[in-house]
Parts: structure tokens; sequence; C-alpha cells
């Protein structure tokens, strides 16, 4: 993540694993977000962009768009074949 709007955003999440899943889609997705009075709780079994819920080609695009956005990376360039080589480059860690 390059952008500190964003990396703020990840310092505030708390990550609690249950255990009891063998992988990284196994088991339920829970959030609860904490931003002053009740609590807002979600579950779902298949988070969007996971193989049981594919984004649009137009989700993809935009999230690709997103991810280059302030480097000099084509959007356009990259494809499944290309998409871990580019990351590596945006962020080597």
């Amino acid at each position: 993540m390059r952008r500190p709007e964003a990396r703020r955003l990840v310092e505030l999440v708390d990550v609690r694993l249950d255990g009891n899943g063998d992988g990284l889609l196994a088991g339920w997705f829970e959030a609860e977000v904490h931003a002053g009075g009740e609590p807002l709780r979600a579950r779902m079994r298949f988070p969007p962009g996971s193989p049981q819920r594919p984004p649009t080609p137009d989700q993809l695009r935009r999230k690709v768009e997103d991810c280059v956005a302030g480097t000099t990376i084509d959007p356009g360039s990259i494809g499944w074949a290309s998409a871990a080589q580019v990351l590596r480059r945006i962020d080597p860690h």
C-alpha cells in the first residue's frame, strides 16, 4: 500500500483468527466496526473477490487502476501473468 490514508486505516484494524481454518478463505469472515455509537457488524462466507465471488471485469480494472495510481505503471499492461511482478515493483516488502 502506497497511500498514507490506506496505511493509517490498516493500523487501526485488529485481526483475530479463530484457528479453525485451513486456508486463506476457510470459514467465515466477520467484521465489527466501531465508529462511535453502536458497533456495526457483518458476516459473510465468501468475501467479494474470492473465487466464489469473482470481481467483474470492470471491478478488477478499477482495482488495478487504484493499486498503481501515483506510479508510472500503465494499468492496461497488467495481466494475471505479470501482476505479482508488478506488485513487487510497487512494494517490495
